[in-house]
């Protein structure tokens, strides 16, 4: 046994603040996983020592059979006077396993127990603290229990706010796979607060999301037009995912020449030049939120259609010639899924735009 385990989590995220029901679940999670990685051959050998943080009854469903803890065999008995050599090899190996397993039993136990203590604030659980043993005695599953008793039980109200944040608006600069993530836990903070998000409700409020992103109504339209049958939560998952890489290749397609936009810097009102007439200044100046930027002294508008140009009547705002689900608050600073794009050659000559 070394002195320090590999855990898969070499520290637990921490609960800065009062524990609730996600992050005790994510507690769990985390020590459950760090606990599964110790190898031993107790409790079905499948499992690790899950046995040490999970409690005996749902380890016994999950496994088949208790995890009956190592116990230290004490200093090794004196061999018969009459034993081979092959019967005194025997047995000391059998002693020499025994103290290892208690060994690596007591080591992951100690090191498991005091990650928790560490990740959480000790006003949490200061409870089950002994005046003489301070917490030595204090299992893993029952300082669990504690968390999750004290401070774990969801509310109808803690329910409904859980639910609401299906709909919270996402960012589509994102990958996708974190809103899979996102929404597999807020599922699981449902599940465990007894009150399951089925798939026909995440599937609604999810889209409820994506519609606030501005860049997915082609996707929400083609899932509309599925059959009935069809409207289940991994279609869903695998519909957006190909729509997004879609999404994602059509915009890298159209970002020849936007290398050097990202370098462009804000050009103040005292350096434009004055407008022929008011009509045109609004033009010209842009739309509040459609900020000029200049890049070797060009002077560049952002299109959420058609990307950077030197066209001050050219932007998102006023573009003449929108693509689908055109965005027209979108800014460089703010692309809101446009494309990346430079709409002139090196000379600084436009290129040729439909609009």
């Amino acid at each position: 046994m070394t002195d320090s385990i590999p855990f898969p989590h070499a520290t637990l995220t921490p609960i800065t603040d009062k524990p609730t029901a996600a992050t005790i679940k994510q507690l769990k999670k985390e020590t459950f996983a760090n606990a599964r990685s110790v190898h031993s051959e107790r409790g079905g050998g499948m499992n690790g020592h899950l046995g040490i943080v999970m409690a005996p009854a749902p380890y016994f469903i999950r496994a088949g059979e208790p995890f009956i803890a190592p116990v230290h065999p004490g200093v090794q008995a004196a061999h018969a006077v009459n034993a081979t050599q092959a019967q005194i090899t025997a047995a000391n190996r059998l002693h020499d396993k025994e103290s290892n397993d208690y060994a690596t039993y007591k080591k992951a136990h100690e090191t498991l127990k005091q990650q928790i203590l560490t990740a959480v604030k000790p006003i949490y659980y200061q409870g089950l603290e002994n005046d003489v043993f301070g917490y030595a005695d204090v299992t893993i599953p029952a300082l669990i229990a504690h968390l999750t008793t004290t401070y774990g039980q969801l509310t109808s109200a803690d329910l409904e706010t859980n639910r609401t944040k299906l709909t919270e608006q996402w960012n589509p600069d994102e990958p996708l796979e974190n809103l899979w993530k996102r929404i597999s836990d807020i599922r699981g903070v449902a599940t465990a607060g007894g009150s399951d998000i089925n798939d026909g409700s995440t599937i609604e409020l999810t889209l409820e999301a994506l519609q606030k992103a501005g860049v997915y109504d082609h996707a929400i339209t083609t899932w509309y037009d599925k059959d009935e049958i069809d409207h289940t939560w991994p279609n869903f998952m695998l519909h957006f995912t190909k729509h997004e890489k879609e999404r994602h290749r059509k915009l890298t397609a159209r970002t020849a020449g936007f290398h050097g936009a990202n370098n462009a810097t804000p050009v103040s009102p005292e350096h434009l030049p004055p407008p022929a007439n008011t009509n045109e200044g609004n033009a010209y100046r842009g739309t509040e939120g459609t900020p000029k930027f200049s890049s070797n002294s060009i002077e560049l508008y952002y299109c959420w259609t058609h990307g950077l140009s030197r066209n001050a009547e050219h932007t998102s705002t006023n573009c003449k010639n929108k693509a689908d689900n055109h965005q027209a608050t979108a800014t460089l600073d703010n692309r809101m899924g446009g494309v990346n794009r430079i709409s002139f050659g090196r000379s600084g000559k436009a290129r040729q735009n439909k609009d």
